[in-house]
């Protein structure tokens, strides 16, 4: 069906590295890498489709709001076709278009605009106040970019709350977790050669 819509809606034809990526990103939680030009976008349109059929809610994260702009406008008849809802969250919005955004089935953004929002929701008393209502799965683009690059920032929000926040394990974790990325990215700098699987 998602192959269909992606056919009819761009008239582009699936290729079987998009569909082996959007497995390995949606059953098992995997860090791949394309190069320019090998439909990142699209293994990002499989592979969140095969999660929002499974009753997830996708975040669709990138590196600044241009790229939220454009893959949600160019990409959004496909998601019309498969019949599911997607928005955008992006730099000054009103408080009743953020919520609508929100509460659709895949969700675009930056991760700056993730972050500022999750830090919003921290400070909400109720939980229906709270924007993020889900955290289902998130999908990065430029995952390097996110996690390795800008891993300063994630690191900061995690320090210093274990033992205050249920989340406090998850965080430490994930801080673990992009450090060991840094690492893996600095043996693996030298293969660009196609789909890189770890």
């Amino acid at each position: 069906m998602v192959l269909e819509a992606v056919r009819e809606a761009k008239n582009i034809r699936v290729t079987q590295q998009q569909i082996f990526g959007a497995l390995h990103i949606s059953e098992n939680r995997k860090i791949i890498e394309q190069l320019t030009g090998e439909g990142k976008s699209i293994t990002k349109i499989l592979a969140g489709y095969l999660r929002v059929i499974g009753g997830d809610q996708v975040y669709l994260a990138t590196t600044n709001d241009y790229l939220v702009e454009q893959e949600v406008t160019y990409y959004k008849n496909i998601w019309e076709l498969l019949g599911v809802g997607a928005g955008s969250v992006m730099g000054p919005m009103a408080p009743q278009d953020l919520k609508a955004n929100y509460g659709k089935e895949i969700i675009y953004g930056s991760k700056t605009k993730f972050m500022h929002d999750q830090l919003s929701d921290n400070s909400q008393m109720k939980a229906e106040a709270r924007l993020q209502q889900r955290k289902d799965f998130v999908i990065l683009d430029e995952a390097d970019q996110l996690l390795v690059d800008e891993a300063d920032t994630p690191a900061v929000l995690a320090s210093g709350i274990q033992g205050e926040d249920p989340l406090a394990e998850d965080y430490i974790r994930m801080a673990q977790f992009v450090r060991e990325l840094v690492e893996l990215d600095k043996k693996l700098t030298a293969d660009k050669g196609g789909l890189l699987i770890q």
